[in-house]
This record gives C-alpha cells, sequence and structure tokens, in this order.
C-alpha cells in the first residue's frame, strides 16, 4: 500500500465468499492493494467489535487463554491504519488499547521480561502471547511446532544448529 499512491494495481487473489465447485476454486477474483487493505480494514473492525476484552477463566475453557482479545485486533488494526498512512485511525486503535485496556498493559516493565517467560504469565506490555512451551515435555523452554512439541537431545540441537547457520 503507498499512501496517496496508485493501489490499483491487481495483486492477490481475494476470497469474500467461500468457493462453490472446482471452477470457482480455481478462478479467484484479483483484488487490487486498496481492495485488499479494504477487506483487511473491514475484517479487523469486524473482529474487534466480536472478539473479548480478556480470558476469563471463570466462564471459558483453558484453551481460550491463547486466543486473540478485543485489544490484539486493535493492535493489528493500528498496524493496517499506520501502514496505510492514515496515521489518525492508528493513533485512535492505540489511545483505545491504553485507554480502555482495564490495566492488563502497562510499560510498568524492562521489555526484555516479556521475551523471559516460560509460563502462562506474560509480560505487562504484552498484547498477544502464545506461549512456547510444553507442560506434558515437563515446561522449561521447549520449543512447539505447529501441532507437536520438539524436545531435542543434544545430538538433534546441534544439527539443527548447524542447519539453521548454514554449515
Amino acid at each position: 500500500y503507498v499512501p496517496g499512491g496508485d493501489n490499483s494495481t491487481l495483486d492477490i487473489p481475494l476470497r469474500t465468499n467461500y468457493p462453490v465447485g472446482a471452477t470457482d476454486a480455481k478462478n479467484p477474483k484479483i483484488g487490487t492493494t486498496a481492495e485488499v487493505f479494504e477487506q483487511i480494514i473491514a475484517d479487523l473492525k469486524k473482529a474487534k467489535e466480536l472478539l473479548p476484552e480478556a480470558y476469563y477463566s471463570s466462564t471459558m475453557p483453558a484453551s481460550y487463554q491463547v486466543r486473540a482479545t478485543k485489544f490484539a485486533a486493535s493492535a493489528m488494526l493500528m498496524r493496517a491504519y499506520f501502514q496505510m498512512g492514515d496515521y489518525n485511525n492508528a493513533k485512535a486503535e492505540c489511545d483505545f488499547i491504553i485507554e480502555q485496556n482495564n490495566g492488563q498493559f502497562d510499560l510498568s516493565e524492562d521489555p526484555i521480561e516479556a521475551w523471559n517467560k516460560s509460563s502462562p504469565a506474560r509480560g505487562r506490555e504484552t498484547i498477544f502471547y502464545i506461549a512456547l512451551y510444553d507442560l506434558s515435555m515437563g515446561g522449561g523452554t521447549n520449543h512447539l511446532t505447529f501441532f507437536n512439541a520438539f524436545d531435542p537431545t543434544e545430538a538433534q540441537a546441534n544439527t539443527a544448529g548447524e542447519m539453521f547457520m548454514g554449515r
């Protein structure tokens, strides 16, 4: 997106309905940059409207602890507005997060503390948090893949590190 620029180029498939049949699936509408960002804004506004403000253990299953909240949607909406050069709306979303969060988020701790968590606790400034640990593997700093826990042996960790470093 180029603020004030030409955002009429056809860029990526833009689906707002589930495709019906193979022909529909193979021939999606290609959206312009402007249309894609309009859809992003509409989707995030709807998410902000529908999502809860927080996880409430008294009324929600434990699995809901890692779901996004109204404030996560607002933060993403702020970023989209900012990228579009719509600074007034971006600031309004920042103000919403700061003024309406009922003390859930603040800037009272050292930022590195948000990265040093290996428990359900989150940093005080962290709006959306998914813990990277697995209690079934003994807690600690196990690393989660998309669908399973990976607790490498030393040899596996060294091999993975070598692959990561390009050796």
